[in-house]
């Protein structure tokens, strides 16, 4: 077994790399003809596994992962696999907890449910969680709308010409934000069909507001983000527009219906609107993402109902604070 996480991350990506700000991924081998996916995220200090379960996680070299939570916190103190429903106690045995999950993720029709492990005490720990479960509890009081555009405004899909823009009006609202928002980093979103933005537009033809879908081709699924609205225009109802244009662009004209989203948990006006377009609340990811304000968690919402692990069970595996 490998000693030292931190070796293995600089043998698959480089040394320079890993210490800088974009995401990496690969396909890592933990055993003899056997790969799961690994994606390295230094900006949130994030390590995420996919395809792999409990099992192998603790009778493979995959156990390095783990062990490198405790010895370099600076560069992944959050280790987050996205598994297959099930398992959970075993999971738990691993030192892992339930977060949340997303139904019919993968492209079988399974359920994703999200497990965690902390090297760093105080990310696991959330201390405005009563204040979280408030906004949540007020957002789905919520009653359905169906908002449109105001008819000064018009939304049209967004191309890589419009990079410049896009960056600049996520700027201007972010002061940090989980990912690059360099014009080059986003005219790469564009271009490669990855992610699907949809932009709103003034009278003047300024960009005033938008969003994007994460688009996961191999699963048949969509991330909803980049949801964004200049201070003017908040409170007109333009974002539940905007993203039910963009869940019928992706219905409609590139044939995925399962949607999700990570909606900040402090921030009320979009957990509210998820749940007014209809969502369903299915968890909560601990200090998962790199913010203004510093670590923040992010509320997960589903287009499509979500079971979960079961009332009881769910209980149990609420994780401690």
């Amino acid at each position: 077994m490998l000693a030292e996480a931190l070796s293995e991350l600089e043998s698959l990506f480089g040394k320079g790399p890993c210490r800088g700000v974009n995401s990496l991924s690969c396909e890592w081998m933990y055993a003899k003809g056997r790969k799961c996916g690994l994606i390295f995220d230094p900006y949130n200090r994030r390590l995420k596994l996919s395809g792999i379960s409990a099992e192998i996680l603790s009778n493979t070299k995959a156990q390095v992962w783990l062990e490198g939570l405790g010895k370099y916190p600076e560069f992944y103190s959050k280790l987050i696999v996205y598994a297959k429903s099930g398992n959970e106690y075993e999971w738990q045995e691993c030192g892992f907890h339930y977060e949340g999950g997303i139904p019919e993720y993968f492209g079988d029709g399974g359920d994703l449910w999200f497990w965690a492990a902390y090297g760093d005490a105080s990310r696991k720990q959330n201390p405005l969680e009563e204040e979280h479960e408030r906004i949540v509890e007020l957002a789905m009081s919520k009653a359905p709308s169906a908002a449109k555009l105001p008819q000064s405004l018009s939304s049209r899909i967004g191309l890589p010409r419009d990079s410049a823009e896009i960056s600049s009006v996520l700027g201007r609202v972010f002061n940090d934000y989980p990912i690059p928002l360099d014009e080059e980093f986003t005219r790469a979103r564009l271009a490669d069909g990855s992610h699907h933005f949809r932009l709103v537009f003034n009278e003047n033809k300024e960009l005033v507001a938008l969003a994007s879908a994460e688009i996961d081709s191999s699963n048949g699924c969509a991330e909803l983000t980049d949801c964004v609205t200049l201070p003017p225009y908040r409170g007109k109802g333009l974002m539940a527009a905007l993203l039910r244009e963009i869940q019928r662009d992706l219905i409609h004209d590139i044939g995925i219906a399962d949607l999700y989203t990570l909606a900040r948990a402090d921030e009320i006006g979009m957990n509210c609107t998820f749940s007014k377009l209809g969502w369903n609340f299915s968890g909560r990811l601990r200090n998962n993402c790199r913010m203004p304000t510093g670590w923040e968690s992010m509320n997960i919402w589903c287009q499509k109902p979500y079971r979960g692990p079961g009332a009881a069970l769910e209980l149990n595996l609420k994780p401690s604070n």
